[in-house]
C-alpha cells in the first residue's frame, strides 16, 4: 500500500463497496455504500465469484440463471485459524512449516464427506518473524495456523465449536514428532481466532470457503 501510494494510486479503505456499476453491459465503476461512485474504465473484484454476481450486481443486470447455477456448484474448504503471539521463540521453525496428517483420507473424508472440522488435521503454520524479525517482540514469536475446515453448511455452529477445536489443533501440534511445540499452549500471550463464520460474515466467502469453488473436474480451473 505504501509503495502504491507513493506512485499516486488512491486507495479507499473501510467502506464496502453496495455494487459494481453496469451500463450497456459493461461494467463501469462501483457504487460505495456510502453512496459515492467511482467510475473506472475497467473493475476488477477480488472477492468470491458467487458472492460477486449474488451480491454486488443489480438485478436489472444479473443473470439469475447464472448465479443458480454458481450456487448448486460445492464450494472449496474453508479454514480455521489461529493467529497467535508467544513469549517464546521457536527457532526449529521455518518462515513455511506444514505438519501433514497422516491419513489424507480421512481428512478430506471429514472435509467434504461428514462436514466437521477434522479429527486429524494438516497444520500449517507461518513463523513471519523468522524472515523479518520486526514482526515480533524481542524473544516472541508471531504464529499463523492454518487448519482445513468444512463449508459452512446447515450443521454448522463455530460459536459451539470453535474453543474445543482450537484446544484440538494445540493438542495435535504437540504431538507432532521433532516438532519441538509441546508447550506452546504455556507461552501464548494473545491470540485471534478465525472460523469459516468469519469468513463468511467478514469478507463476504460463499458459505465460509478460503478457494473458491471445488475445483472437481478438469476445466474448474479455467
Amino acid at each position: 500500500e505504501k509503495l502504491a501510494r507513493e506512485l499516486g494510486v488512491s486507495i479507499t479503505t473501510n467502506c464496502d463497496v453496495r455494487r459494481i456499476l453496469v451500463e450497456h453491459s459493461e461494467a463501469r465503476g462501483v457504487v460505495l455504500a456510502d453512496g459515492r461512485v467511482l467510475r473506472a474504465d475497467v473493475v476488477i473484484a477480488n472477492s468470491d465469484v458467487v458472492t460477486t454476481h449474488r451480491e454486488l450486481l443489480s438485478p436489472a443486470v444479473r443473470n439469475e440463471r447464472f448465479v443458480r447455477r454458481l450456487e448448486g456448484l460445492e464450494p472449496s474448504c474453508s479454514g480455521f485459524v489461529l493467529m497467535l503471539g508467544v513469549n517464546k521463540r521457536y527457532l526449529q521453525l521455518s518462515h513455511h512449516n506444514i505438519f501433514f496428517s497422516d491419513d489424507y483420507r480421512a481428512e478430506f473424508a471429514d472435509l467434504f464427506g461428514r462436514h466437521v472440522p477434522p479429527g486429524n488435521p494438516t497444520i500449517y503454520i507461518c513463523a513471519t518473524s523468522r524472515s523479518d524479525a520486526t514482526q515480533a517482540p524481542e524473544g516472541h514469536e508471531n504464529l499463523f495456523v492454518l487448519v482445513n475446515a468444512p463449508y459452512l453448511t446447515a450443521r454448522s455452529d463455530w460459536q459451539r465449536d470453535a474453543s474445543a477445536y482450537r484446544e484440538r489443533v494445540l493438542d495435535v501440534l504437540a504431538r507432532y514428532p521433532r516438532a519441538g511445540l509441546e508447550d506452546l499452549r504455556e507461552h501464548i500471550i494473545c491470540e485471534v481466532m478465525l472460523t469459516p463464520e468469519d469468513f463468511w460474515q467478514k469478507y463476504g466467502a460463499n458459505r465460509g470457503s478460503i478457494y473458491g469453488l471445488s475445483s472437481n473436474s478438469r476445466m474448474a480451473p479455467f
